[in-house]
């Protein structure tokens, strides 16, 4: 890739770089605190490697001298000749096994403590927020929302909570994982995953309103139990916003439209796709997720030594998204 856009700045055609964002206030005046973090945690990372590489280096060459003394033991002495190849593979896959659980609890603290700083001053640049690195969620809680099929099984992480503008709001990011049906099998359950970011703020439509707005890239399985599990009946949307969202409105919401901010809420399903729910009085986004790596406050391995530049861009580039998909989705009920 380097050379490809080496070859194009010679022939005038390669793209410009982004411009740097500008860093925010609020980041930037938590600096000296944010560089005493790195320097902590680019100690514990550093005690971290050193304490792995010297039991890694008395562990490992075990482990490698146990497997050869099985396959010895099962199978005689002439393992070691015809069947070098064979050993040979067995014990780098027990070598490797090996590392990544003597690595495990290690890496874990690593990541638990970078992920307190993140949220930390993500709390703090928001206002008056609190962070909880792993909470507990209350399936109920999401049992009550009219969207998913029967769920099994919710965790979260990095609950952010706090008021803005007098509104109660929290932030989160779920794996949520439901179950359904088979044609074929109709007594067996598969689980199907949501990872996602989840924006609720505690204001919105009157309680009694509940619609559910989907984007098409959603499980068609969660449109499914939207109709038949929770009774929302399916509602035509006007041209701007049925380019973006398929809609579901319970039998007596169907003013909704007149109350909602077409403008904000096609702004969601354009730049950032979400599933957007109004249910009881609130206001809901769901934001999905591809992986537990590109995500708000993810953690670098902690084989990589602290960047503080590359922290603070980290917080700011965060904090935008944040407050960017905060901003539409409350917009979304103020037209």
């Amino acid at each position: 890739m380097g050379g490809i856009l080496s070859v194009g700045a010679s022939i005038g055609i390669a793209p410009k770089p982004p411009e740097p964002a500008k860093p925010d206030p609020r980041i930037a005046a938590q600096q000296p605190d944010l560089e005493r973090a790195a320097d902590a945690l680019e100690e514990l990372r550093g005690d971290i490697c050193t304490r792995l590489d010297r039991r890694a280096l008395v562990v490992l060459p075990l482990v490698a001298l146990g497997v050869v003394v099985l396959l010895v033991a099962l199978y005689g002495w002439r393992v070691l000749t015809w069947g070098l190849l064979n050993t040979g593979l067995l014990v780098l896959i027990a070598v490797a096994l090996a590392w990544l659980l003597l690595q495990r609890g290690p890496a874990r603290v690593f990541r638990q403590t970078m992920r307190a700083i993140l949220g930390r001053s993500i709390a703090s640049a928001l206002g008056g927020f609190t962070h909880q690195l792993d909470p507990a969620i209350s399936h109920d809680t999401l049992r009550g929302w009219p969207l998913f099929p029967r769920i099994t099984e919710v965790t979260g992480h990095d609950l952010l909570t706090g008021t803005i503008h007098g509104q109660d709001v929290s932030i989160a990011r779920l794996h949520v994982d439901y179950h359904i049906r088979t044609r074929r099998e109709r007594n067996r359950r598969i689980a199907q995953p949501l990872h996602a970011i989840c924006i609720r703020i505690d204001a919105g439509l009157p309680r009694h309103v509940s619609a559910v707005f989907l984007p098409d890239m959603i499980d068609r399985q969660i449109h499914r139990a939207i109709t038949k599990t929770h009774g929302l009946e399916d509602h035509t949307l006007p041209a701007d916003l049925a380019r973006h969202f398929r809609a579901y409105v319970a039998p007596d919401s169907h003013t909704v439209l007149q109350m909602l901010d077409h403008d904000a809420l096609a702004a969601i399903g354009e730049n950032d796709p979400a599933i957007v729910v109004f249910h009881a009085g609130q206001t809901i986004a769901l934001f999905p997720l591809g992986s537990d790596i590109f995500v708000p406050l993810a953690p670098q391995p902690y084989w990589r030594e602290i960047d503080r530049a590359e922290l603070l861009a980290q917080l700011n580039d965060d904090l935008r998204i944040f407050e960017r998909r905060l901003a539409r989705l409350s917009a979304t009920c103020q037209g």
